[in-house]
């Protein structure tokens, strides 16, 4: 290579970019169960670096939507809890994002990422049927166990309408 030294120091320095590894952040996602109520705190998931060899030099921080209020990092493992009970027709999901600094100079060691977590719903709640009452067609002399269908609409705070069947039992 020929050049001035600041070429060789800036050449140096785009080869150092190039060489650097892509990111190393290590998650699945992310779900939690509304509702749960326990006498722990439920772990949500774990963050991890690729870069953290297991030396506990590694922190990890959690920023975002809920964080310390809601969800929980134990920043040497980076495991994740939830620390109250959620409701999925309040709040379907938390975007949160995750960084991992030196534990001695919160210097960091991967840019941060951002993640969600999902709430997953358990049907708590009954449907309301809505302009009723509902009027169906049933043929005459009609097979016990025929299926006949009605449609109705209703509002779930759960889901937003629903098709149903019904089977005719006398």
């Amino acid at each position: 290579m020929s050049g001035s030294p600041l070429e060789l120091n800036r050449l140096t320095e785009e080869q150092r970019i190039l060489n650097r590894s892509k990111r190393g952040w290590v998650w699945n996602q992310m779900f939690v169960l509304e509702e749960f109520s326990g006498p722990e705190p439920i772990l949500v998931g774990r963050l991890h670096t690729d870069l953290d060899p297991g030396s506990k030099k590694i922190k990890y921080i959690l920023s975002g939507d809920g964080a310390g209020t809601i969800f929980q990092i134990n920043d040497i493992t980076g495991d994740i809890h939830a620390i109250k009970r959620l409701d999925r027709e309040e709040k379907a999901e938390y975007t949160l994002t995750a960084q991992a600094v030196d534990w001695e100079t919160n210097k960091p060691l991967e840019p941060p990422s951002e993640f969600i977590i999902k709430v997953q719903d358990i049907n708590d709640n009954a449907p309301e049927f809505l302009n009723g009452p509902y009027h169906a067609t049933v043929p005459e002399m009609s097979i016990l166990g025929n299926l006949f269908q009605i449609t109705f609409k209703t509002t779930y705070k759960d889901i937003c309408c629903a098709t149903k069947s019904h089977k005719l039992n006398r």
